[in-house]
């Protein structure tokens, strides 16, 4: 089974329409959203370069901007 993760920022407008996106598509249930807030980065297991970001299987597949590889990504959930 895959494992799918989105790292969002609450602020974020590329995070809310990422969430936006898996909500219309109906595949939100299918993935786990992490926001990213205030606090101490280094309480992370890894680096999230930027958000939105996917990762699938412990791997970060995608990341903003908001672009067609990530919307591809996200269908393939």
């Amino acid at each position: 089974m895959t494992k799918c993760t989105i790292y969002v920022h609450p602020y974020c407008i590329s995070s809310y329409r990422v969430v936006k996106y898996l909500l219309e598509k109906d595949i939100l249930d299918k993935t786990t959203v992490v926001p990213l807030i205030s606090g101490n980065p280094l309480s992370l297991e890894r680096v999230i370069p930027s958000v939105p970001a996917l990762e699938v299987n412990g791997k970060i597949v995608a990341i903003d901007p908001w672009n067609l590889s990530l919307s591809k990504a996200l269908l393939m959930i």
